[in-house]
């Protein structure tokens, strides 16, 4: 019997460029630092310090779960029926973390997915978990 093995992507995004670089597999031949550091001595580099461009990489693993056909990835905002949260990697697993109800703190895997909507990732749009929480605290 073949064992199927986890899927270990990861996304890359560019604090200073706010974008994503793209979506990589760890199992994949090239491997992933070999694609960070060809991204990163780009010409868009030129003058910057190697510290600097490093600490503008944020690496993301994916959870293995999927919501409304996109994947998901640690920093990724998700609303659980009333609850808007992000998603972030925690004493060995994923959880949906309630931003607008912090007593609201889930185990991605053992959540119903299906009552989820994907709202994008946190870098991407930061302004959404503070529209979330302010609607909450005019309420």
């Amino acid at each position: 019997m073949r064992r199927k093995f986890k899927e270990h992507k990861y996304k890359l995004y560019d604090l200073r460029a706010r974008k994503t670089i793209g979506v990589f597999d760890l199992l994949d031949k090239k491997g992933i630092f070999p694609i960070i550091l060809e991204y990163l001595d780009s010409k868009r580099f030129l003058n910057t310090p190697l510290e600097e461009r490093i600490q503008n990489i944020v690496i993301m693993p994916y959870s293995g779960c999927m919501v409304q056909g996109k994947e998901v990835f640690e920093d990724d905002i998700l609303k659980f029926h009333t609850v808007v949260g992000r998603v972030m990697f925690e004493d060995g697993s994923f959880v949906f973390k309630g931003e607008n109800d912090p007593s609201v703190q889930l185990c991605l895997r053992h959540m119903l997915l299906e009552s989820c909507e994907h709202l994008g990732n946190f870098y991407e749009h930061q302004g959404i978990l503070k529209k979330y929480t302010q609607e909450d605290v005019l309420k």
